[in-house]
Protein backbone atom coordinates (compact mmCIF):
# COMPACT_ATOMS: atom_id res chain seq x y z
CA UNK A 1 0.00 0.00 0.00
CA UNK A 2 2.55 2.42 -1.03
CA UNK A 3 1.11 4.04 -3.91
CA UNK A 4 0.68 8.12 -3.56
CA UNK A 5 -2.95 8.95 -1.79
CA UNK A 6 -3.49 5.43 -0.78
CA UNK A 7 -6.16 2.52 -2.69
CA UNK A 8 -9.26 2.77 -3.62
CA UNK A 9 -11.42 -0.59 -3.30
CA UNK A 10 -14.91 -0.92 -4.70
CA UNK A 11 -16.80 -4.18 -3.69
CA UNK A 12 -20.12 -5.42 -3.69
CA UNK A 13 -19.20 -7.92 -1.12
CA UNK A 14 -20.53 -7.39 2.30
CA UNK A 15 -18.14 -9.81 4.00
CA UNK A 16 -15.75 -8.84 6.37
CA UNK A 17 -12.96 -10.26 4.83
CA UNK A 18 -11.10 -7.15 4.13
CA UNK A 19 -11.64 -5.81 7.14
CA UNK A 20 -10.36 -8.15 9.03
CA UNK A 21 -6.88 -9.25 6.69
CA UNK A 22 -6.37 -5.25 7.38
CA UNK A 23 -7.09 -4.87 10.75
CA UNK A 24 -3.90 -3.35 12.52
CA UNK A 25 -2.13 -2.87 9.59
CA UNK A 26 -3.34 0.18 7.23
CA UNK A 27 -6.09 2.25 8.15
CA UNK A 28 -9.44 1.36 6.36
CA UNK A 29 -12.18 4.35 5.48
CA UNK A 30 -15.52 2.93 4.91
CA UNK A 31 -17.49 6.32 4.61
CA UNK A 32 -20.48 5.36 6.73
CA UNK A 33 -19.29 6.28 10.06
CA UNK A 34 -19.35 9.98 9.43
CA UNK A 35 -22.53 10.01 7.05
CA UNK A 36 -25.62 11.29 8.18
CA UNK A 37 -29.21 11.04 5.50
CA UNK A 38 -29.14 14.08 3.48
CA UNK A 39 -25.33 14.13 3.28
CA UNK A 40 -22.23 13.21 0.72
CA UNK A 41 -19.93 10.24 1.74
CA UNK A 42 -16.60 11.36 2.21
CA UNK A 43 -13.55 8.88 0.74
CA UNK A 44 -10.61 11.45 1.19
CA UNK A 45 -7.22 10.54 -0.25
CA UNK A 46 -4.24 9.65 2.09
CA UNK A 47 -0.80 7.66 2.07
CA UNK A 48 -1.07 4.21 2.92
CA UNK A 49 -4.77 4.05 3.75
CA UNK A 50 -7.54 2.50 2.10
CA UNK A 51 -11.13 3.35 0.83
CA UNK A 52 -13.09 0.26 0.82
CA UNK A 53 -16.73 1.08 -0.95
CA UNK A 54 -19.03 -1.37 0.15
CA UNK A 55 -21.42 -0.27 -2.79
CA UNK A 56 -24.43 -2.69 -1.42
CA UNK A 57 -23.96 -2.71 2.46
CA UNK A 58 -22.00 -4.51 5.07
CA UNK A 59 -22.82 -7.52 7.60
CA UNK A 60 -21.60 -4.90 10.66
CA UNK A 61 -23.71 -1.69 8.90
CA UNK A 62 -26.99 -1.66 11.34
CA UNK A 63 -30.07 0.72 10.46
CA UNK A 64 -30.84 3.20 13.20
CA UNK A 65 -34.46 5.31 12.23
CA UNK A 66 -34.23 9.21 13.20
CA UNK A 67 -37.63 10.81 13.42
CA UNK A 68 -37.78 14.46 12.03
CA UNK A 69 -39.33 17.19 13.95
CA UNK A 70 -42.92 16.64 14.43
CA UNK A 71 -42.80 12.82 13.77
CA UNK A 72 -43.46 13.79 9.67
CA UNK A 73 -40.65 12.02 8.40
CA UNK A 74 -38.53 9.09 9.35
CA UNK A 75 -34.82 9.30 8.12
CA UNK A 76 -32.82 6.07 7.48
CA UNK A 77 -29.54 6.33 9.10
CA UNK A 78 -26.79 4.09 9.01
CA UNK A 79 -24.09 3.36 11.87
CA UNK A 80 -21.07 0.61 12.81
CA UNK A 81 -22.26 -2.67 14.98
CA UNK A 82 -19.64 -4.48 16.98
CA UNK A 83 -18.29 -7.12 14.37
CA UNK A 84 -17.88 -9.34 17.23
CA UNK A 85 -21.74 -9.27 17.39
CA UNK A 86 -21.56 -11.44 14.55
CA UNK A 87 -19.82 -14.23 15.76
CA UNK A 88 -22.19 -14.33 19.23
CA UNK A 89 -25.34 -14.42 17.38
CA UNK A 90 -26.30 -10.87 19.13
CA UNK A 91 -26.09 -8.44 16.22
CA UNK A 92 -29.37 -6.88 14.67
CA UNK A 93 -30.45 -7.62 10.81
CA UNK A 94 -27.46 -6.06 8.58
CA UNK A 95 -27.80 -3.24 6.52
CA UNK A 96 -27.35 -4.94 2.96
CA UNK A 97 -28.23 -4.53 -0.29
CA UNK A 98 -29.66 -7.67 -2.07
CA UNK A 99 -31.87 -8.34 -5.15
CA UNK A 100 -31.86 -6.40 -8.84
CA UNK A 101 -34.80 -3.75 -7.88
CA UNK A 102 -33.60 -3.15 -4.91
CA UNK A 103 -30.11 -1.89 -5.24
CA UNK A 104 -30.35 1.39 -6.23
CA UNK A 105 -33.98 2.04 -4.13
CA UNK A 106 -32.97 0.96 -0.66
CA UNK A 107 -32.80 3.66 2.19
CA UNK A 108 -29.94 4.62 3.39
CA UNK A 109 -26.65 5.54 1.48
CA UNK A 110 -27.25 3.70 -1.29
CA UNK A 111 -26.79 6.32 -3.85
CA UNK A 112 -24.32 8.37 -2.28
CA UNK A 113 -22.05 5.08 -2.08
CA UNK A 114 -22.76 4.58 -5.71
CA UNK A 115 -21.68 8.45 -6.27
CA UNK A 116 -18.46 7.65 -4.43
CA UNK A 117 -17.79 4.86 -6.24
CA UNK A 118 -18.00 6.61 -9.59
CA UNK A 119 -15.68 9.38 -8.01
CA UNK A 120 -13.35 7.32 -7.39
CA UNK A 121 -12.75 5.61 -10.23
CA UNK A 122 -12.77 9.35 -11.71
CA UNK A 123 -9.32 9.48 -9.75
CA UNK A 124 -7.80 6.98 -11.48
CA UNK A 125 -6.47 6.11 -14.77
CA UNK A 126 -6.61 2.46 -14.04
CA UNK A 127 -8.70 -0.24 -12.79
CA UNK A 128 -8.50 -3.65 -11.47
CA UNK A 129 -11.27 -6.23 -11.76
CA UNK A 130 -11.00 -9.51 -9.29
CA UNK A 131 -14.37 -11.84 -8.73
CA UNK A 132 -16.92 -9.80 -10.94
CA UNK A 133 -19.24 -11.64 -13.06
CA UNK A 134 -20.48 -8.63 -14.59
CA UNK A 135 -23.49 -8.87 -14.30
CA UNK A 136 -24.82 -6.32 -11.97
CA UNK A 137 -26.17 -3.49 -14.77
CA UNK A 138 -25.34 -0.42 -12.65
CA UNK A 139 -21.79 -1.41 -12.16
CA UNK A 140 -21.55 -2.12 -15.45
CA UNK A 141 -22.87 0.88 -16.62
CA UNK A 142 -20.11 2.58 -13.88
CA UNK A 143 -17.31 1.45 -16.00
CA UNK A 144 -18.68 1.59 -19.54
CA UNK A 145 -18.72 5.10 -18.93
CA UNK A 146 -15.57 5.53 -17.46
CA UNK A 147 -13.65 3.79 -19.84
CA UNK A 148 -16.21 5.99 -22.29
CA UNK A 149 -14.38 8.97 -20.83
CA UNK A 150 -10.94 9.02 -21.44
CA UNK A 151 -9.02 7.02 -23.97
CA UNK A 152 -6.30 6.59 -21.53
CA UNK A 153 -7.89 4.64 -18.88
CA UNK A 154 -7.57 0.87 -19.16
CA UNK A 155 -8.44 -2.17 -17.24
CA UNK A 156 -6.96 -5.59 -15.96
CA UNK A 157 -9.33 -8.25 -15.35
CA UNK A 158 -8.93 -11.40 -13.48
CA UNK A 159 -10.79 -14.37 -15.06
CA UNK A 160 -10.63 -18.48 -14.07
CA UNK A 161 -10.90 -18.92 -17.67
CA UNK A 162 -11.35 -16.58 -21.06
CA UNK A 163 -13.24 -17.96 -23.94
CA UNK A 164 -13.28 -17.24 -27.23
CA UNK A 165 -15.18 -14.32 -28.20
CA UNK A 166 -16.34 -13.42 -31.98
CA UNK A 167 -16.11 -9.93 -33.69
CA UNK A 168 -20.12 -9.90 -32.81
CA UNK A 169 -20.22 -9.96 -29.44
CA UNK A 170 -20.26 -6.22 -28.94
CA UNK A 171 -23.66 -6.41 -30.20
CA UNK A 172 -24.58 -8.39 -27.45
CA UNK A 173 -26.77 -6.38 -25.05
CA UNK A 174 -26.76 -9.49 -22.45
CA UNK A 175 -23.27 -9.81 -22.30
CA UNK A 176 -20.87 -6.92 -20.99
CA UNK A 177 -17.61 -8.89 -20.70
CA UNK A 178 -17.99 -9.95 -24.11
CA UNK A 179 -18.71 -6.03 -25.26
CA UNK A 180 -15.47 -4.68 -23.26
CA UNK A 181 -13.49 -7.93 -25.12
CA UNK A 182 -14.94 -6.75 -28.80
CA UNK A 183 -14.27 -3.31 -27.57
CA UNK A 184 -10.92 -2.91 -25.94
CA UNK A 185 -9.05 -5.97 -26.07
CA UNK A 186 -5.75 -7.15 -27.90
CA UNK A 187 -6.68 -6.94 -31.65
CA UNK A 188 -5.48 -5.38 -35.25
CA UNK A 189 -7.45 -3.15 -37.25
CA UNK A 190 -8.76 -3.92 -41.21
CA UNK A 191 -5.00 -3.31 -42.08
CA UNK A 192 -3.63 -6.11 -40.24
CA UNK A 193 -2.28 -3.47 -37.90
CA UNK A 194 -2.34 -3.94 -33.99
CA UNK A 195 -4.32 -1.67 -32.13
CA UNK A 196 -3.72 -0.50 -28.76
CA UNK A 197 -5.03 -2.28 -25.98
CA UNK A 198 -7.02 -0.84 -23.53
CA UNK A 199 -7.69 -4.44 -21.33
CA UNK A 200 -5.54 -6.80 -19.94
CA UNK A 201 -6.98 -10.29 -19.33
CA UNK A 202 -5.53 -12.06 -16.90
CA UNK A 203 -6.25 -15.64 -16.59
CA UNK A 204 -6.97 -17.73 -12.66
CA UNK A 205 -7.82 -17.05 -9.53
CA UNK A 206 -7.22 -14.41 -6.54
CA UNK A 207 -5.09 -16.80 -4.87
CA UNK A 208 -2.94 -17.07 -7.81
CA UNK A 209 -2.76 -14.02 -9.54
CA UNK A 210 -3.77 -11.08 -7.54
CA UNK A 211 -0.49 -9.53 -7.24
CA UNK A 212 0.12 -9.82 -11.19
CA UNK A 213 -3.66 -8.08 -11.08
CA UNK A 214 -2.73 -5.39 -8.97
CA UNK A 215 0.42 -4.93 -10.90
CA UNK A 216 0.04 -5.37 -14.68
CA UNK A 217 -1.26 -3.05 -17.34
CA UNK A 218 -2.22 -3.55 -21.05
CA UNK A 219 0.67 -2.72 -23.37
CA UNK A 220 0.86 -2.08 -26.97
CA UNK A 221 2.11 -5.78 -27.72
CA UNK A 222 0.38 -8.21 -25.39
CA UNK A 223 0.77 -12.03 -24.96
CA UNK A 224 -1.94 -13.62 -26.34
CA UNK A 225 -4.97 -14.95 -24.41
CA UNK A 226 -8.41 -13.51 -25.72
CA UNK A 227 -9.01 -15.14 -29.19
CA UNK A 228 -11.31 -12.77 -31.02
CA UNK A 229 -13.06 -14.79 -34.03
CA UNK A 230 -13.85 -12.82 -37.18
CA UNK A 231 -16.92 -14.34 -38.49
CA UNK A 232 -17.58 -14.78 -42.24
CA UNK A 233 -19.64 -12.33 -43.92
Amino acid sequence: MNQPGGADVITLNYDLTVERVTDGIIEVNRGVHSWRPGESIHFPTRDRSMNLIKVHGSLDWVVRKTPAPHGLVVSTEIVEADRNAYSSGDASAPWIVVGDRDKLGTDGPTIELNYAAREALRRTDHLAVVGYSFRDEHINTLIRDWMAGDETRTMTVLDKKWPTFSRNSRHDPADFRSQLVATYAPRVDNEGERIQSRLLPVEGTADEKLLEVLKSEPTADPKELITIEQLPE
